[in-house]
C-alpha cells in the first residue's frame, strides 16, 4: 500500500465517521449555546429524586434491607413478640484474669470481680438481672467460688455453662448479655452509654 492510498483510506474513514449519528449528536451537544442544556437537562431530570435524600435516616438495623412482607421479617416479628431479641445475638464481655497467675478463673478474687461486674451490668443496662449471666452471676444470684466448686461436681446446667464460658487455659471468662432489643439494631446506640 502506498502513501496516497493510505491517505485516501483515512479520509474516507473520517468522512464516514463524520456522517454517523453519534458524531453528529455529540458535535451538536458540545456547541457553545447547547453545552449548558447538556448539563442542565440531566440535572433537572434528577432533581425530583434528590428530594428524598433529605428524608434519609441512617440506620444500623439489619432488617431494613429485607422486604417488609418477607417470611424472614414475619418470623422475626414472631420472635420479637415471644422472646428477647438479644437471645439470638447476645453481647459478650470478656473478663481477663491473666495477670492473676495460673488458672485464675478457679479463684475467689476472679469470681468476686466477675460477680461485681455482672451485677453492675445488670443494674446499669437495659439487660436487667435476667439478661446478664456469668460463671459468678446466674439469674440475679451471686455465686462464690466455693459454691461453684460444688456445682461443678453435679450433673446439671452449671458445669456445661461453666465449660462454655471459660477458655482452655482457665484465665478468662465471658459475661453474656441478652438485650431486650436486637443488639445490632438502632436501639443499641442508647445502650452503650458508659458507667462507672
Amino acid at each position: 500500500m502506498d502513501y496516497e492510498s493510505e491517505q485516501r483510506r483515512r479520509l474516507d474513514e473520517k468522512s464516514n465517521l463524520q456522517k454517523s449519528y453519534w458524531y453528529l449528536s455529540t458535535k451538536a451537544c458540545i456547541k457553545w449555546p447547547y453545552v449548558f442544556l447538556t448539563i442542565l437537562i440531566p440535572l433537572a431530570l434528577i432533581a425530583p429524586a434528590t428530594v428524598h435524600l433529605f428524608d434519609f435516616k441512617y440506620s444500623i438495623d439489619s432488617t431494613q434491607i429485607a422486604p417488609r412482607n418477607s417470611q424472614s421479617i414475619e418470623c422475626l416479628n414472631k420472635l420479637k413478640a415471644n422472646f428477647p431479641l438479644g437471645l439470638m445475638d447476645p453481647l459478650y464481655v470478656i473478663v481477663d484474669g491473666r495477670s492473676q497467675g495460673d488458672y485464675p478463673v478457679k479463684s475467689t478474687p476472679f469470681f468476686e470481680a466477675t460477680s461485681y461486674l455482672s451485677s453492675q451490668l445488670a443494674s446499669k443496662t437495659a439487660c436487667g438481672s435476667e439478661g446478664v449471666m456469668s460463671i459468678a452471676f446466674l439469674h440475679n444470684t451471686r455465686i462464690s467460688w466455693e459454691n461453684a466448686e460444688k456445682l461443678l461436681d453435679t450433673d446439671g446446667f452449671y458445669p456445661v455453662y461453666f465449660n462454655n464460658s471459660v477458655n482452655q487455659p482457665l484465665n478468662a471468662a465471658l459475661i453474656t448479655l441478652t438485650t431486650p432489643f436486637e443488639p445490632f439494631g438502632d436501639e443499641v446506640k442508647d445502650f452503650t452509654t458508659p458507667f462507672e
